[in-house]
C-alpha cells in the first residue's frame, strides 16, 4: 500500500437486511492521494452514506477491506486525524458553539487552551463570530453545519470528510464554505466530499467519482479546480462545414480529435467553426442514473485500480491497553456534561435543592420533634442506649432510601437512556477516536457518577438531619451509598442492554422494574425458598441477577456502623463486570 494514500477501499461490498438481502455496495475499489479533493456523486439510495461509514470505521463491509490513512478505520485512534461533517447530525440544545468546541477537544484528547483557540478561529473564519454563546437549539440549520465544519477542523486534520456540508446554507454561507475548504485543499489537507450540489463538487475537486447502484462506475478527472472544466468522459466537439452541415466528434484526447479534422480536410471539406461540447457533472450523472450509459459489471468496476492496487496489506495489531480506559472516561466527561446542561439537569439540581429545604423545614416539625424526643427516650429509659437508637434508625434509613433511589433511578434511566443512543447524536461521537464500546460504557459510567452523587446528597441530607435531631446516627451511613451504586450499576447495565436490542423508553423502564421486582422476590429467604420448592431453576435465575436485597443489607449495616460482609457484595461486583462486559460487545456489534 502507497504510504502516500489517504484512502484506499479494495472491492469493497455491503448488503443489508436479514431475509431480503439487498446489496447497498458492490465491490467498490478506489484510491485517493494525500492532498487530493475528491468529490462523491450519486442519486439517492446509490450507497453514498454507507461508503462514507464504512470509510470511517463505523460500518463493517461485508466483503473487501478500508484503509484510512495508512490504518484499518476499525482502529479508533485513526479518526483522531480525522475531522467529519455528518448529513444529519444533532447538537445537544443547550450548548453553545464555545461550550461545543471545549467539549469536542476534550472528546478529542487534544489540548484545552490551543484548540480553543483554533475553534474560535475556525468558527470565525466561518462567520459565526457573533453567535459563539447562542444555544445550539436556538441556531438554524446553516448555522449548525457551519459549526460543524469548525469542529471538524479541530486539531488540524489530515484528511476532512464532509456529507452534505453546505446542506441548508443560503448562498453567501455557501460561498462562504467553498473559500475555507479551498484554503484546507491549498494547505495539503485531503478533502472527500459527498454533495447534491454538482456545481459546488466540480467547482472544489480534483476527481469525481459516481456511485450508482452501488457501484463505482465513472472515476472522472478534473483539471484545474475552479476555472475552465476539462471534459467528463469522452469529449464531443462540434464541427461546422463550410456547406452548413455540422458534425459531432467524440474523441479521448485532442489527438483524436485533429485526426478526424485531416480526415475531412483530405475529403475537401472546409472547416469554418469548431465548437467544444463538454458534459458537466450534472449531464454525467444524468446519464449513469437514466441507464443511457451501461452499468459496468463488478470487474469492470475494480480496474479503476491497477492490479497492485489491490493488493490487501497485512497491518499490525496495535495494543494499547488504556486506550479504551482513557475513551470511556472522555465519553463519561461529555455525557456528565450533556446531562448537566440539559433541561432534566435543572430539574434534578431544582428538585434536590427543594427537597433540601422540605427536609429541614420537616425535622423542624412538631411530629419530627415528637418522634426524636420519643427516641431520646427510649435511648434513656434502659432498654438500650442512645448508640444503639441512632445505629437503628441509620439502618432503617438506608433501608428506606436504597429502595426510593433505586426505584427513581431506574425510572429516570429510562427516560433518557435511548435519547443518548439516537443516531442523529451518535454519529458525532462516533466519529471521534472513541468505538461503539467506549460510548457504551461511558453512558454507564457518567450515569452512575451522577447517581452517585445524587445518592451521597441526600445521605448526607438524612445524616444532618439526624445529627440537627441530636440523633447519634453512625459516621458510618456516609458510606451507605457505596452498595445501593453497585445494585444500581448493574441493573443500569442490563436496562442499557435491553436499549441496544430494542430502543424503546418503556422496554428499558419495564426491565428495570422487573429486575427491580425480580431480585426482591428472590432475594426474600422465603421467596426464594417457596420458589426454589417447585422448580430449580428459579435458584438458576436467581444466580444471574444482582443481589439487590443482600446490598441493601450492606447499605443497612454501614447505616449501623458496621463492616459490610464481603460475600455479600463480591456476587454483584462479579455480575456487573460480565454485564458489562456483554454490553461492549453489543454495542461493539451494533450498527446505527
Amino acid at each position: 500500500m502507497s504510504e502516500s494514500a489517504a484512502l484506499e477501499l479494495v472491492s469493497v461490498g455491503k448488503t443489508y437486511g436479514r431475509f431480503a438481502k439487498k446489496p447497498a455496495l458492490r465491490s467498490v475499489s478506489l484510491r485517493i492521494q494525500r492532498g487530493e479533493c475528491f468529490g462523491l456523486a450519486g442519486a439517492n439510495g446509490a450507497g453514498k452514506t454507507t461508503l462514507i461509514r464504512i470509510m470511517l470505521g463505523l460500518l463493517e463491509p461485508d466483503e473487501g477491506d478500508a484503509f484510512l490513512l495508512g490504518e484499518r478505520p476499525v482502529d479508533a485512534e485513526v479518526r483522531r486525524r480525522v475531522g467529519f461533517v455528518p448529513e444529519a447530525a444533532m447538537f445537544p440544545e443547550s450548548a453553545s458553539p464555545r461550550a461545543l468546541v471545549r467539549r469536542f477537544a476534550r472528546l478529542r484528547g487534544l489540548p484545552a487552551d490551543s484548540s480553543m483557540q483554533e475553534g474560535l478561529a475556525n468558527l470565525d473564519q466561518l462567520g459565526m463570530g457573533a453567535l459563539l454563546d447562542r444555544a445550539s437549539g436556538k441556531l438554524s440549520k446553516g448555522e449548525r453545519q457551519r459549526t460543524l465544519l469548525a469542529l471538524a477542523m479541530l486539531g488540524s486534520p489530515e484528511l476532512l470528510i464532509l456529507d452534505e456540508p453546505t446542506d441548508g446554507l443560503d448562498p453567501l454561507g455557501r460561498a462562504k464554505m467553498r473559500e475555507v475548504i479551498r484554503d484546507r485543499c491549498a494547505a495539503g489537507t485531503t478533502v472527500f466530499l459527498n454533495s447534491h450540489l454538482l456545481g459546488e463538487t466540480e467547482s472544489l475537486c480534483d476527481r469525481v467519482g459516481i456511485l450508482h447502484r452501488g457501484q463505482l462506475v465513472r472515476l472522472i478527472p478534473i483539471s484545474a479546480p475552479g476555472k475552465a472544466r476539462g471534459a467528463l468522459g469522452p469529449a464531443r466537439s462540434q464541427i461546422v462545414l463550410a456547406n452548413g452541415s455540422e458534425l459531432a466528434v467524440a474523441h479521448q484526447s485532442p489527438e483524436e480529435l485533429n485526426l478526424e479534422i485531416d480526415r475531412l480536410r483530405q475529403e475537401g471539406q472546409l472547416i469554418v467553426e469548431l465548437r467544444p461540447q463538454r458534459l458537466d457533472l450534472e449531464q454525467t450523472l444524468a446519464q449513469v442514473a437514466g441507464d443511457l450509459v451501461p452499468v459496468p459489471t463488478v470487474t469492470e468496476a475494480v480496474t479503476h485500480l491497477a492490479p497492485d492496487d489491490l493488493r490487501k496489506p497485512e497491518l499490525p495489531a496495535r495494543l494499547r491497553p488504556l486506550r479504551a480506559l482513557a475513551a470511556t472516561v472522555r465519553v463519561a466527561q461529555e455525557i456528565a456534561a450533556d446531562l448537566a446542561s440539559r433541561k432534566v439537569g435543572w430539574f434534578a439540581l431544582g428538585a434536590a435543592l427543594l427537597a433540601a429545604v422540605a427536609f429541614f423545614a420537616g425535622i423542624r416539625s412538631e411530629l419530627m420533634q415528637g418522634a426524636a424526643s420519643l427516641a431520646h427516650q427510649f435511648g434513656a429509659g434502659g432498654l438500650t442506649d442512645p448508640q444503639s437508637v441512632g445505629k437503628y434508625i441509620g439502618a432503617f434509613v438506608a433501608r428506606a432510601f436504597f429502595w426510593c433511589e433505586m426505584v427513581g433511578g431506574v425510572g429516570l434511566s429510562a427516560v433518557f437512556a435511548p435519547s443518548l443512543l439516537e443516531p442523529r447524536r451518535t454519529i458525532l461521537l462516533y466519529s471521534q477516536p472513541i468505538t461503539r464500546g467506549d460510548y457504551a460504557l461511558g453512558v454507564w459510567a457518567a450515569t452512575c457518577g451522577l447517581a452517585l452523587a445524587t445518592s451521597v446528597f441526600f445521605f448526607g441530607l438524612a445524616f444532618a438531619g439526624l445529627r440537627w435531631l441530636e440523633i447519634q446516627a453512625p459516621w458510618q451511613i456516609l458510606l451507605a451509598p457505596l452498595p445501593w451504586v453497585l445494585a444500581f450499576g448493574a441493573v443500569l447495565a442490563l436496562q442499557l442492554i435491553a436499549v441496544y436490542l430494542v430502543r424503546n423508553g418503556f422496554f428499558c423502564g419495564a426491565v428495570g422494574l422487573g429486575l427491580l421486582f425480580a431480585t426482591a422476590v428472590l432475594g426474600a429467604e422465603t421467596g426464594l425458598e417457596s420458589l426454589r420448592s417447585r422448580h430449580k431453576i428459579w435458584g438458576l435465575f436467581y444466580a444471574l441477577l444482582p443481589r439487590t436485597m443482600d446490598l441493601m443489607e450492606a447499605s443497612a449495616r454501614l447505616g449501623q456502623g458496621l463492616r459490610p460482609l464481603a460475600l455479600t457484595v463480591l456476587p454483584t461486583l462479579g455480575l456487573l463486570c460480565a454485564f458489562l462486559l456483554i454490553l461492549r460487545t453489543l454495542a461493539l456489534r451494533s450498527e446505527s
